[in-house]
């Protein structure tokens, strides 16, 4: 089960590898440092590719279906203030893909990764301070996140699996699917429920 410690202790290894990345943030250094940067950079993508996922593709959506009001409009505004990063980064490691990248144009890597490091900042503090606190005086549980992931997880994988053969999935991994998809339904109707009669 993905627990908010859990994303707490995310959010604690994701700033430590950008605090390395910080002291390398020197335009006349980083021509003879830009191995070292690049090596970071891809810890800490792979690191906020998943962190990001958990949080943009499974808490937020699941907040945002809570019974609680506070709980659904705080996550629903966090989403929309927040929620950029992923694409903001994505934009920043195309832009910055290898050492010759950064040795060509350390001033502007420089200025742009303080930009990334200030909205990833933003966001974890106000995680942190505002979200999180509010879900555990809520009892937010992460037990129905957690099937969830894992539903989604082995529906993808059932994908991955069948993807590019003549006949698509069997008939028994497509009845296997519907159950997952069937649990979602589920789900869904009673968070539906939650909400009418909150």
């Amino acid at each position: 089960m993905e627990s908010l410690e859990t994303l707490r202790q995310q959010h604690t290894r994701i700033i430590e590898v950008f605090d390395e990345v910080a002291e390398l943030l020197d335009a006349t250094r980083l021509p003879a440092e830009a191995e070292q940067a690049c090596t970071l950079l891809e810890r800490l993508e792979i690191q906020l590719a998943e962190h990001l996922r958990l949080e943009d593709d499974f808490l937020y959506p699941a907040l945002e279906m809570r019974s609680q009001k506070v709980v659904r409009e705080t996550a629903t505004r966090f989403a929309e203030e927040l929620g950029g990063l992923r694409l903001a980064f994505a934009g920043y490691r195309e832009r910055w893909p290898t050492a010759d990248s950064i040795r060509l144009e350390p001033d502007a890597f420089v200025e742009q990764t303080r930009t990334v490091a200030e909205a990833l900042r933003e966001r974890i503090a106000k995680e942190d301070s505002r979200l999180f606190p509010l879900l555990e005086e809520h009892r937010f549980t992460t037990d129905d996140l957690s099937l969830w992931i894992d539903d989604w997880n082995r529906i993808c994988l059932l994908a991955a699996d069948t993807r590019g053969g003549p006949v698509g999935m069997t008939a028994e991994q497509a009845r296997e699917v519907g159950e997952h998809l069937y649990r979602y339904a589920d789900l869904l109707a009673e968070q539906t429920d939650e909400q009418s009669n909150g």
